[in-house]
């Protein structure tokens, strides 16, 4: 029997720091304050042993239960929970304590351990069935459970009977075997499936094979004769490249004598070429003279046309300086009448403009003298008239007010009623969300269910990969270890077989004549004779005496090889003679031969031979011939005693060794085999949990998108509902405010009227006297506009006078001005005059000198041309002769170029006939091993069937060489999966056999609790209520694997009636005759409580506190509660306070020190 030793706390909820509970057997009370978190000891309690439901502990989700932090404490990333477990009187080998453990990561993930180890949930569930408990067995009442265990739906009350009838784990196996039987026949499906699709492809992989096969054959037929075919090519390319090597050194021999002609006419030209140069010069020097005399003479010309045109412009320059002095001096004269006009009409103007400007004054005075009065009247005028726009203003301002308030009074009584019937609009919505709310919880707690099953899925098939992948390391170390032990072997079997084939240890002369007569050789005699058993190892010495003698085939063969040592002079060399007449033997026991198994061809003498040696183990008595244990051997007619020893490294335990490491190569391969058949099983189940895993994430991101989506709903319609409230609650304010506003209004309303009345009176007379300043300010008005408009006029004559004063003026100045610019110009045009009288007679004296030189040039070029005539006549003579000279050259070498093209052509030949070569040779290395040139008589013969067979080739199309291991490959594959195929049938029905076995257990189970639990309850209920009947009924009694239980009640004083009419203090002590009757039939180790006599009265705890008391000696009991009749009752007592907002603390009282 199990009891708790101790809870602790570290993170979860309002235990942000460690906190550990000790418990002991008996009654244990936690009280405290209500929100101190004594009701988290109890969630924690049920948490750590696996509740996945957020709902079990008040939370919206499973990061809730995680302490979100304080003021002053920040939020922690983890919540644990540790529950330790005494065993009462463990047997020898079990441990005395158990400790569980269970974290869980603000990221979402979780862990749980057991005993420091970390396991599966299932793993914990497991174990806390069978000591009797589970989160959610009936002996976790949590609060607010007590009545809802009767008011459950009657399938979720059977669960209870199950829990104390140990159905759960057979419940749990039925649901293990189900999965299993659902995820079988899925791999079954998957398995037929691939099964189809490999049989479909291995039906084509034969096809494919059988025609890679026969590729294959034509391939190595192809071969041999491409080799002989090759080697005739090399041949004739050779023979090609013997011919172009002579026939290029013939065409090098012209080549080299045109070179030499060639060079003989250069040099004569090269002289010709020298002279025409220098004459070339001479004609270039004398070219250059003339044109530099031709060039200077037309400059010269161009410079004489230049001069006199530049005359003929001065001499027309002359012509204008006389008329326009002429036109300067008429103008002078009309300058002088105009000025003197001028004059005379400026002295008028300014007599004229006296005469007004003292008028002018005059007028101004009087318009001042009226503006003052004028500006004086206006200021009375305005003083009344701004008077009277206060009055109309202010008036205005409190019509407008009372209107407004007037309005705004009506306004706030439409938005009176408006908001009175939003209220209720927003009640309607309220009760909608709150509908919503309640919907999306459960919808949340189905699925956080959910996630919380596929989580522990996908950690059961995590811990079974990591136990496949465990398997599959020791199988792979296991293979590895075996194949290092194969290739040990395989490397030992092929240096033995080495050693043997080699010949190793036989003399130089044995192997020689085995390889020079190899025709006349059957082989020696230790090919022929082995050992039956390799521990039998003492004649090998004896043996090896005999191992190298040289078996012939016949009797001349024989006689030949004894000759040809004689010949070559080969000694110590021992050949058997295979006619020779075999003695007859006795037929003795424990003789040699009986160790020895021969070979055929093996001469009946050497067997004979062989026979007459006994084998013996002590050497005491020797009258025949014997090979004796220790390795030492008697010849008995010569009397010869040999000490051998025993030799494990001879010819015969080679022979044996080899044997024996084929026989355990086989075995060992068989090994390698099996075990890769167990690693592909493995691998195989290790994908089936890794597509069950993904299978399983993709569920979890499903839901937990689903999850997701609800929270999201939730959120919004929980802020929609808060919001509404708000709402609610701030339009009721605001009707409050209307109501204050409508008096307020009213009081305004009225005093605004009687301002009003008063203001109208004011106005009236303001209107009259601002009447009478009106009419005065007119009359001034008038007078004062009549004397401006005279003032006005007078102003713009004189105006007018002053303008054109300043107008005579400026034509006065503008004379002046006009006569020294004329004078100026005057005098600048006598002077220009003079200068280009002197420029012209310059320029007629550079006109001769100019034209004197010219001619002397013209001369001098025409005499330079007739000797240049001459000149080049000479030359192009010395040219023609070059050209000849030039033509023999060119003619010489262009024969010399045909020559070296054909050279070149002959050189390409040779290189590609020596790629070819090449090509052929490279090819023929690679393909075949070996370079061979050689001709074929039948070469056109095996070329033909070389074409033939080519073709056969490539008419066979796309060949899959790959196909005949894909084939074998395959067909392992396809075996493979019909054996798993016939394994997961087999495992289906075993599966649906265990789960009749599992139904037909259950049912007998239940049925027994059943019964007992009814007629116990029955008990226990008077018990509590002093009297009255209670019973369970099931609902369908035909169906008793899926029956839920309904509970009848009849309260002394009424008829039975079902339980849901029962009242709150009625329903609680009913759910406890419930709990007790369960107890009867089997005991939880620990039961905890949580505010379940909160509904009872006095007299009823009491009752309670009886029966807590006859069940504390076998169960432990944790009560949480505020009753200190309760209190009383318990044998130890722990207080929850909260240390600080939001962290709770644990106090301890051991109540049997005050007893």
């Amino acid at each position: 029997m199990y009891v708790v030793k101790s809870l602790k706390l570290h993170g979860f909820k309002t235990f942000p720091r460690e906190t550990v509970i000790d418990f002991s057997r008996g009654i244990t009370a936690i009280t405290g304050p209500n929100g101190s978190g004594k009701s988290n000891i109890a969630e924690a309690l049920i948490w750590v042993m696996g509740e996945q439901a957020p709902s079990a502990f008040r939370s919206g989700q499973m990061e809730d239960v995680i302490f979100a932090g304080t003021d002053k404490l920040p939020p922690m990333g983890m919540a644990e929970v540790v529950l330790k477990f005494e065993k009462l009187n463990p047997q020898k080998g079990e441990d005395r304590y158990v400790e569980i453990l269970r974290r869980f990561y603000r990221e979402g993930e979780g862990e749980y351990r057991l005993n420091g180890k970390r396991v599966r949930r299932k793993d914990i569930q497991d174990f806390l069935y069978d000591i009797g408990l589970g989160s959610k067995s009936f002996a976790m009442i949590e609060q607010g459970r007590i009545t809802q265990m009767i008011e459950a739906k009657p399938e979720e009350r059977r669960v209870f009977i199950e829990e104390v009838a140990g159905i759960l784990k057979y419940k749990l196996k039925k649901k293990e075997a189900e999965s299993k039987i659902r995820l079988t026949r899925e791999n079954l499906d998957r398995v037929e499936d691939i099964i189809a699709e490999v049989r479909k492809n291995l039906n084509s992989l034969r096809q494919q094979a059988a025609r890679a096969r026969q590729f294959k054959k034509l391939q190595e037929e192809l071969i041999s004769i491409e080799k002989k075919v090759t080697a005739h090519k090399i041949a004739l390319i050779e023979q090609d490249l013997k011919k172009l090597n002579s026939e290029i050194d013939s065409i090098q021999d012209n080549i080299v004598s045109l070179s030499t002609e060639v060079a003989s006419i250069r040099a004569e030209l090269e002289t010709k070429k020298s002279e025409i140069l220098e004459r070339e010069n001479d004609i270039a020097l004398l070219n250059k003279d003339f044109f530099e005399k031709k060039l200077k003479s037309e400059r010269l010309e161009t410079e004489i046309k230049n001069k006199t045109e530049q005359l003929e412009n001065l001499r027309k320059r002359l012509e204008n300086y006389e008329t326009e002095l002429k036109l300067f001096e008429k103008e002078l004269t009309d300058l002088d009448e105009k000025e003197n006009k001028e004059k005379q009409n400026l002295d008028l103007a300014k007599e004229d403009f006296e005469s007004l400007s003292i008028k002018t004054e005059s007028l101004s005075a009087q318009v001042a003298s009226f503006k003052e009065e004028l500006k004086s009247k206006e200021e009375e005028y305005f003083s009344i008239d701004r008077e009277l726009k206060d009055f109309e203003t202010e008036s205005y301002k409190i019509s407008s007010d009372l209107n407004y308030s007037k309005k705004e009074k009506e306004s706030v009584l439409s938005e009176f009623e408006n908001k009175k019937q939003e209220i209720k609009e927003i009640e309607e919505k309220i009760n909608e969300f709150k509908e919503k709310i309640e919907n999306v919880k459960v919808n949340i707690e189905e699925l956080t269910t959910k996630i919380g099953e596929l989580r522990e899925l996908k950690q059961e098939l995590a811990f079974r990969l990591e136990e496949l992948n465990q398997a599959l390391t020791n199988k792979e170390n296991e293979k590895n270890s075996l194949l290092v032990e194969i290739k040990t072997l395989e490397n030992r079997y092929s240096q033995i077989k080495g050693f043997l084939e080699n010949r190793e240890g036989f003399s130089e002369n044995v192997k020689k004549l085995i390889k020079e007569k190899s025709e006349l050789i059957s082989g020696v005699i230790g090919d022929f004779i082995e050992a039956k058993d390799i521990k039998v190892n003492f004649f090998d010495n004896f043996i090896s005496r005999f191992y190298q003698i040289i078996v012939p085939k016949n009797k001349e063969s024989f006689e030949k090889l004894v000759e040809y040592c004689d010949e070559k002079g080969l000694k110590g060399i021992g050949i058997l003679n295979p006619d020779a007449i075999p003695s007859k033997g006795e037929n003795i026991e424990n003789s040699l031969t009986d160790f020895l198994i021969f070979k055929e061809n093996l001469p009946e003498k050497f067997k004979s031979f062989l026979k007459n040696f006994l084998i013996e183990n002590s050497n005491k008595t020797i009258e025949k011939n014997a090979v004796f244990i220790n390795g030492d051997y008697y010849f008995a007619d010569s009397g010869i005693y040999y000490i051998g020893t025993k030799d494990e490294n001879g010819f015969l335990s080679l022979k044996a060794r080899l044997k024996e490491i084929e026989l355990k190569l086989i075995d060992l391969k068989g090994n390698e085999k099996a075990i890769n058949e167990e690693i592909d099983n493995l691998k195989f189940e290790r994908d089936e949990i890794l597509n069950e895993i993904n299978r399983v994430n993709i569920n979890l991101e499903e839901l937990q998108e689903e999850l997701n989506s609800f929270n999201t709903e939730f959120n919004k319609n929980n802020q929609l509902f808060e919001l509404k409230q708000q709402e609610k609650s701030r339009l009721e304010g605001e009707i409050e405010r209307l109501k204050l506003t409508d008096a307020e209004l009213e009081t305004k309303i009225k005093d605004l009227s009687s301002r009003l009345s008063e203001l109208n009176e004011k106005i009236e007379k303001s209107y009259e006297k601002k009447e009478k300043k009106s009419l005065e300010l007119n009359e001034i008005k008038e007078q004062l506009e009549y004397m401006q408009e005279e003032l006005s006029e007078i102003q713009l004559i004189a105006e007018k006078r002053n303008s054109v004063i300043k107008s005579i003026e400026k034509e006065l100045e503008f004379i002046k001005q006009r006569r020294k610019e004329i004078e100026f110009r005057m005098e600048k045009s006598y002077q220009d005059k003079e200068n280009d009288k002197n420029t012209i007679a310059t320029l007629e004296k550079e006109i001769e000198n100019l034209k004197t030189e010219a001619n002397t040039m013209v001369d001098a070029y025409r005499k330079i041309s007739a000797v240049l005539t001459e000149k080049k006549e000479i030359l192009e003579k010395k040219k023609s002769e070059l050209s000849i000279l030039e033509k023999k050259v060119f003619d010489l070498r262009r024969k010399e170029e045909e020559l070296t093209k054909a050279k070149q052509e002959k050189e390409i030949k040779k290189a590609e006939f020596k790629v070819k070569f090449n090509n052929l040779k490279d090819y023929q290395i690679s393909r075949f091993g070996e370079f061979k040139s050689e001709k074929t008589e039948n070469f056109e013969e095996l070329n033909i069937q070389f074409e033939k067979l080519s073709r056969r080739i490539e008419n066979f199309g796309a060949i899959n060489l790959l196909a005949i291991e894909e084939c074998d490959e395959q067909e392992k594959r396809y075996n493979f999966l019909m054996e798993q195929k016939k394994d997961l049938e087999k495992s289906i029905k075993n599966l649906t056999r265990d789960i009749r076995e599992i139904d037909q257990t259950t049912k007998t189970l239940f049925s027994n609790a059943f019964d007992f639990i009814n007629k116990k309850f029955d008990e226990i209920f008077k018990e509590l209520f002093g009297g009255g009947k209670a019973y369970l009924k099931l609902s369908d009694e035909e169906n008793v694997l899926d029956s839920g239980v309904e509970i009848y009640a009849k309260v002394p004083g009424e008829t039975i009636k079902r339980i849901s009419l029962l009242s709150g203090g009625e329903k609680a002590k009913t759910a406890l005759a419930f709990v007790f009757a369960l107890f009867e039939y089997r005991v939880a180790p620990l039961c905890v409580l949580d505010e379940v006599d909160a509904p009872l009265d006095e007299a009823n705890v009491l009752r309670f506190g009886k029966f807590l008391k006859r069940y504390k000696d076998r169960v432990q009991f944790i009560v949480i509660t505020h009753n200190k009749t309760t209190m009383e009752l318990c044998d130890y007592l722990y207080g929850v306070t909260l240390e600080e907002p939001g962290c709770s603390k644990v106090l301890s009282v051991r109540l049997e020190d005050y007893s």
